[in-house]
């Protein structure tokens, strides 16, 4: 046989890449005693990277790092943010006797691999293939000879957003005084409160008071008596044409 244990389609943003001894856990079963935890981390063996629209990056693992070891690599170099979830191929089988202090099985490293007709090798190949594509035309799936498929396990809960999280910020906002203090505005505000430094005071006319801002040339209409000032401003801005003079209507 080639493969010796394999997961698709993990979540990569379940595991704690960055914690102390950070470990990379599969699990066949959910009962006792039938259940099986085992670590993958320094598996050898291939690995496929999937961005939200397909496969995004094959690689190869054959170093004392294993599969967790690239896939922490990938992390932070030029692929980083480019993917989010992985399938791996392990050349390697978790251990029938070496586990952990709380019951994890540890890899067994496969020293080579055994005498395999064409035929086996060929079979394998398709079920790797077929694993990592999901055709949707294949409706009859080629299995591997052993190997055995494990399913992921997190090392935190998910991450999910509720409405009621949410709702709050659906709510239509009231505009306060700071929301509506644009340039034009405040320099509006400076004449209500008598530190107008352009020109002479605009003329009154029927409690309304036209002017235009000196630079930006953009008219202000409001209403003296109605709106005093150190009060909540509501004004009308109407566009005029650049002038550094005040003007009356």
């Amino acid at each position: 046989m080639l493969v010796g244990a394999y997961g698709v389609f993990w979540d990569a943003s379940l595991i704690d890449w960055n914690a102390h001894g950070w470990r990379m856990l599969g699990r066949r079963g959910v009962n006792t005693p039938t259940i099986q935890v085992a670590d993958f981390r320094k598996a050898r063996g291939v690995y496929v990277l999937y961005s939200p629209i397909g496969i995004y990056y094959v690689g190869l693992a054959s170093g004392s790092t294993g599969i967790g070891g690239r896939l922490k690599d990938h992390m932070n170099d030029i692929h980083a943010h480019r993917w989010s979830r992985f399938s791996w191929f392990a050349f390697d089988s978790p251990s029938e006797t070496e586990l952990y202090p709380d019951g994890v099985q540890k890899h067994d490293e496969w020293t080579g691999i055994e005498e395999a007709t064409d035929k086996l090798v060929i079979r394998e190949m398709e079920a790797l293939l077929l694993a990592v594509t999901a055709p949707p035309g294949n409706v009859q799936k080629t299995r591997f000879q052993e190997a055995k498929l494990w399913h992921r396990v997190a090392d935190h809960q998910p991450t999910v957003r509720t409405f009621a999280s949410l709702k709050h910020r659906l709510q239509p906002r009231t505009l306060t005084r700071a929301d509506l203090l644009t340039p034009a505005i405040r320099a509006w505000c400076k004449w209500t409160r008598g530190d107008w430094p352009h020109g002479r005071a605009p003329h009154v006319h029927g409690h309304r008071v036209r002017r235009r801002h000196p630079r930006s040339g953009v008219g202000v209409v409001g209403d003296q008596e109605r709106v005093p000032p150190g009060r909540d401003l509501v004004c009308r801005l109407a566009p005029q044409r650049p002038s550094t003079q005040l003007s009356r209507r």
